[in-house]
């Protein structure tokens, strides 16, 4: 199947901002009008929640068969409760699961993957999340192909200052491969995503994208100051957020 993935055009753009101008009620009362105003993020995150619906559920069972870890998460979510939520993906975290160990079902499934260090797990020493270290755990993503828009132009030194919570190598590459093994499409098609929750052992950030040209996966770098337009953070969503969330 095609790897590739067809992005909204200019022309669609314009169509769909009509649309959702021509979707405003006229009648609507001036105080609710301004109520949303004064909550722009949060509108926002509600009119992507429907425009995202397409997106379909990541299939976890199928990600850890892919993984050879199906018993593993079997056994671990009959007693790990999983929320759901329409707007994100909800990504089951357990022991075992590895930067090294995705990139390896990477590419046992044809995918290639570049990576700046070829032992992930070694020299992505700080994480402020890991499952073989906290225990199993769930934490939730925007359903969404790039990563978060309001995080572009944002360093990690930034995203710091305002204790960002971010998502971390692991989390990122499971979501990606399990993205992968259910819609063998990838994710980060023009952005890349900073991993803001880690650290190489350097100090680097590690970065996450799919670059189209050479049909890999590139797992990169940063320095702490970086940022650009195509450099973006995904904020994490604990399980305990993820109701509220919606």
């Amino acid at each position: 199947m095609s790897t590739a993935l067809t992005t909204i055009t200019s022309g669609q753009m314009k169509d769909l901002s009509a649309a959702l101008v021509q979707a405003i009620p006229t009648d609507l009362p001036s105080d609710v009008a301004q109520n949303w105003i004064g909550r722009k993020t949060e509108l926002g995150d509600k009119i992507r929640i429907i425009l995202y619906e397409c997106l379909p559920d990541i299939n976890w069972l199928l990600t850890y068969q892919k993984l050879g870890m199906e018993a593993e998460f079997v056994g671990v979510t009959k007693k790990l409760v999983i929320p759901t939520n329409p707007g994100l993906w909800i990504c089951p975290m357990i022991p075992g699961v590895t930067p090294n160990k995705v990139v390896a079902g990477y590419r046992g499934q044809k995918v290639k993957v570049w990576t700046y260090h070829d032992d992930l797990d070694a020299h992505v020493t700080k994480n402020d999340r890991d499952p073989n270290r906290d225990g199993a755990y769930v934490i939730g993503f925007r359903r969404t192909i790039e990563a978060d828009e309001e995080n572009k132009g944002k360093s990690a030194n930034v995203l710091a200052q305002v204790n960002h919570k971010g998502i971390v190598l692991c989390e990122h590459l499971l979501l990606g491969f399990g993205y992968y093994v259910t819609t063998y499409q990838h994710l980060d098609v023009k952005t890349r995503t900073l991993c803001a929750g880690s650290r190489f052992s350097g100090g680097c950030v590690p970065s996450v994208a799919w670059f189209s040209d050479y049909r890999e996966v590139f797992v990169g770098w940063c320095n702490l100051g970086d940022s650009d337009g195509h450099l973006r953070s995904r904020s994490a969503v604990s399980a305990s957020e993820i109701a509220l969330a919606r």
